[in-house]
Order: C-alpha cells, then sequence, then structure tokens
C-alpha cells in the first residue's frame, strides 16, 4: 500500500482550507487511527482520519471505536469547541498545522495542532509560542525531542525545496549525487515517486539518466515543470489495474500514467477510495494471516509438549542410567545371586520386592 507523500499532502491540503472556521467537536484515537470530527455551518459534520504514518482523508463518517486515550481527553478538555482560524502544509513537509482559537470568558487563546504523516506519526498540541502542551508519542529523535513543555521542533529542513525551487543549490547537490533523476527528484525534492515520473516524463528526459549528467538547460526545464505542477487545477483520478482495482491515486491527469482510470470529484475522495480498498484487502489478509498463525501456533505448542515430554523422559532415564553404573558392582552381584538363587536376594538389604512371575526385581540404590 501507497503512502502520502508531501506532493499528496499539498494538494489535498489545498481542498482541506475549505474548511477554515469549523468547529472542532471532539477527537477520537484507536488502533492507530486517529480523528477529529468537526461541524462546518450548513454541512454538518466531518471526520479528518488520519492512520498515524500512512496517510489522511476527510470522511463523512467515523471510523475505528470511540475508545478515549489521556491524550484524546486532554483534546477534548482544552479545544473541542475552538474554531480552526488557518489550515497550511508545513515547509512542504508531511506536516499539516491547524490554527485553532478557543474563547475563554472575554479572551482568545490560540493553540496550534501539528498531525505528522511521516513515520511513525505523531498528533502534536502547542500553544502560540510553540511550547507543547500534550502529545500523543513522547520521541527522542536525532534532530530533535518531542516531549510535553518542549519546543516543537520541525524536522531538518531539506536543502532543496520544489516550493521554492534555487537552481544554484539544485546544481551543487548533484556533483556528489549518483542517484539517477528519477529517485533525485523523489528524494531531495522529497514529492515521491509518481510526481518525479511526471516530471521526468514531461520535460522528455530519461528518467535513468544520472542526475550528475544533467545539463544546465534540463535544469531550467525541470524547475518550470515541477512549478507548474504546483499551480494544477485539481481534477482528480483512480489509477485502476485490469482488474478494476484502485493501485494510484493523482490529483490530475498524469501524463506519464496510461493505465485505465476513473474520475473523482476531490482529490480527497481518490484518497478515501484507495486507501479503503486497500485496508480492506489488508483486513482479509489479515484474517487468512491469522488463521495461519493460529495453525502454527497450536503446531507449536503440541511441539513443545512433546518436546518436554521426551526431556523428562531423558533425564529420568539418564538418572537411572547413573545410578546403576555408580552402584554397578552391588548390582552385578544380585545379578550372580538371581541367576543362582533367586530366593536369596530375599536376604539382601538393597532389594525391596521380588516379582518372580515377571521377573522383576525392586532395589533401592
Amino acid at each position: 500500500m501507497k503512502q502520502i507523500s508531501s506532493f499528496d499532502l499539498y494538494f489535498f491540503t489545498r481542498e482541506l482550507k475549505e474548511f477554515i472556521g469549523s468547529r472542532l467537536d471532539t477527537f477520537f484515537f484507536d488502533n492507530n487511527l486517529f480523528s477529529i470530527r468537526l461541524y462546518q455551518k450548513f454541512k454538518g459534520q466531518y471526520y479528518i482520519v488520519s492512520n498515524m504514518g500512512k496517510y489522511i482523508y476527510l470522511s463523512t463518517k467515523r471510523e475505528g471505536s470511540s475508545s478515549s486515550t489521556p491524550f484524546v481527553q486532554f483534546l477534548r478538555k482544552n479545544i473541542s469547541n475552538a474554531f480552526i482560524s488557518n489550515i497550511e502544509q508545513v515547509d512542504f513537509e508531511r506536516i499539516i498545522k491547524f490554527t485553532i482559537e478557543k474563547k475563554k470568558d472575554v479572551e482568545i487563546t490560540t493553540y496550534c495542532l501539528y498531525l505528522e504523516l511521516f513515520a511513525p506519526g505523531n498528533v502534536i498540541l502547542t500553544d502560540s509560542s510553540n511550547k507543547i502542551l500534550n502529545l500523543l508519542f513522547r520521541k527522542n529523535f536525532k534532530d530533535r525531542i518531542l516531549k510535553i513543555k518542549g519546543d516543537y521542533i520541525l524536522p531538518p529542513k531539506r536543502d532543496l525545496s520544489i516550493i521554492d525551487f534555487d537552481v544554484k543549490k539544485f546544481k551543487e547537490s548533484i556533483k556528489a549525487s549518483e542517484l539517477n533523476l528519477v529517485k533525485f527528484l523523489a528524494t531531495a525534492l522529497g514529492i515521491g515517486g509518481k510526481y518525479s515520473e511526471e516530471i521526468c516524463f514531461i520535460c522528455e528526459i530519461n528518467k535513468n539518466k544520472a542526475i550528475n549528467e544533467i545539463t544546465d538547460k534540463e535544469i531550467h526545464k525541470i524547475k518550470d515543470v515541477a512549478t507548474a505542477l504546483l499551480e494544477k487545477k485539481i481534477n482528480s483520478k483512480i489509477v485502476l489495474n485490469d482488474k478494476n482495482e484502485p493501485i494510484n491515486f493523482i490529483p490530475f491527469e498524469f501524463e506519464s500514467i496510461k493505465s485505465k482510470n476513473k474520475e473523482s470529484t476531490t482529490f480527497n475522495d481518490s484518497l478515501k477510495i484507495y486507501f479503503n480498498s486497500n485496508n480492506e484487502e489488508k483486513d482479509i489478509r489479515e484474517v487468512q494471516f491469522n488463521n495461519e498463525l493460529k495453525k502454527l501456533q497450536n503446531r507449536l505448542l503440541k511441539q513443545q509438549k512433546m518436546l518436554e515430554e521426551v526431556q523428562s523422559s531423558y533425564e529420568k532415564n539418564n538418572n537411572i542410567g547413573n545410578k546403576i553404573y555408580e552402584n554397578y558392582a552391588e548390582i552385578e552381584e544380585l545379578l550372580k545371586i538371581a541367576k543362582n538363587n533367586i530366593n536369596e536376594l530375599d536376604k539382601n538389604k538393597l532389594v525391596k520386592k521380588v516379582n518372580v512371575n515377571n521377573n522383576e526385581i525392586l532395589i533401592d540404590i
């Protein structure tokens, strides 16, 4: 299953701005699914659904359970019934920032709610000065620490950005890179594979061309095409395979994608269709996996029981063998007596019982 890229989030955020002015109703978190229920005047309730570190979309129905956590309770207590004053993507990263205003008595308090969509995902509530009030997961990264009362620090900024395409920096960055063009664009600009493929296709440059072999003319062409994509009107499509199954989502018609597709009214619809479809397939696979896992676990339990029985039997027989070895002389003498006259065994202090019919001698050693 694909994950949402920073370029995908750029177009999603453009659509989500329609909900500036909406009221935050309540929050949910369960099984890695974080949801915000909001109310928009004249339109009713909506849910912003985010699967931590994977995707986000807007839905008209709640997904997942209504279970609560201390963090969710904190959000409900502090920012329920607040209003969204702004929605923005932060530094073209996979981060959405909701600026929130809540009236308390006669004063208006401003909060910022950050949704981080890169793995492992997080939700952070700060005050207006970006001091962390609470967060879903406390994290210690190499470049930043996320904890209550600490400052909310963004991930290190990329050297290159499609928002502010710096040709000079681009030229410097490609000198030491061993990547090909399509991989360089995807990683260095953080735009993901499908947008990199589209840029290469429109520019008519071989996507596998070594990035350090790109000419100045080609760099300027890449800049113009990449910048033009940002201004594209949203006319979203779902890309289908031969079985009419969703395999990709695009905010507008891609020249580089020739697969059969169908039109969606919004990019959000495409995201919702794609991820819901893949979640259904994932659910089926999980059921199959769990059934197979259960069989293997039962088999393992039987094998562990057999192993315990073998080990127990081994220890018992090993102890008997050791006792026989330690008392070998006495046992050999008893066998000689039994061979000559078994009745004489009763006189030996080691012998506890003699069963002539079964040829058994019970001794205590």
